[in-house]
């Protein structure tokens, strides 16, 4: 358990990273969906559904003003869309 919450934490902040570090091969920012499934894959591990990953990150890093500035920031874009 412990890894793959690193992992996701990770994986989150590079979603948020501008320019995004993770890309698809036509040099585009790869979907953040597409990263969880193909770590999944690569690292035989369940990392959960993409929709809830960022707000359990969320819930842990409450305490850590920036991080959730920015989660919440990213969260409530997505909801608009």
């Amino acid at each position: 358990v412990g890894s793959e919450m690193c992992i996701r934490d990770r994986l989150c902040t590079f979603d948020l990273m501008n320019p995004n570090p993770l890309v698809l091969v036509n040099g585009r920012a790869a979907p953040f969906n597409t990263v969880i499934r193909e770590f999944e894959q690569f690292l035989h591990v369940k990392l959960g559904e993409p929709s809830d990953i960022k707000r359990r990150v969320l819930d842990r890093k409450r305490d850590r003003s920036k991080f959730v500035e920015i989660m919440l920031h990213t969260l409530n874009e997505e909801d608009n869309e």
